[in-house]
């Protein structure tokens, strides 16, 4: 009779992995359970006309160069940087964009940030890609469009932490004004 090597409880093992931060792993262990089924992909769209006209939060994130935004249901690539006037942001890095604002001379309101509210949840990370942070927070892998699609909702859960921790007035009251 053949003997068959012992199977092992991948979905348990992508768990501990997880838990003990050996990313790589976990990751691993995650892909060899399922071929990546939570793979988001997005379409990118031109900008419609009416993009920016109605008062909307949106969610944008720099991309090899090219600045991707969203609405919560169109991803889009941003054509004229000046539609960002005064208009309320969620980003994952904040600094380049407050950088390509004051080149281009206008106000942008970053209302959330969440590379840095990770970085306030656990300060000895040393990365803080939106990829991870989808894997950690929300258990999905995406592509670059469907992050800024979905980072509204991974902000959601990061204030969430960010507020079970007690750590939420050292974001919105020190981080984010700086």
């Amino acid at each position: 009779d053949k003997i068959e090597p012992p199977h092992p409880d991948t979905k348990r093992l992508s768990e501990i992995f997880s838990e003990l931060e050996l990313r790589s792993l976990a990751k691993k262990y995650s892909a060899e359970e399922e071929e990546n089924p939570t793979q988001t992909e997005t379409e990118i769209s031109d900008e419609p006309t009416d993009f920016f006209a109605a008062d909307k939060t949106f969610s944008i994130i720099e991309d090899n160069g090219v600045y991707l935004i969203s609405d919560g249901k169109t991803v889009c690539r941003l054509s004229d940087f000046s539609n960002l006037d005064g208009k309320k942001v969620i980003a994952h890095g904040s600094k380049k964009l407050y950088l390509k604002a004051i080149e281009e001379n206008i106000t942008v309101n970053i209302v959330f940030d969440t590379l840095l509210a990770a970085y306030i949840l656990n300060p000895s990370e040393t990365n803080y890609s939106a990829d991870r942070l989808f894997a950690e927070f929300l258990s999905e892998n995406r592509n670059s469009a469907g992050v800024v699609l979905g980072l509204q909702k991974l902000a959601d859960k990061i204030k969430a932490k960010l507020e079970e921790n007690g750590e939420m007035s050292v974001f919105s009251e020190i981080e984010m004004p700086l």
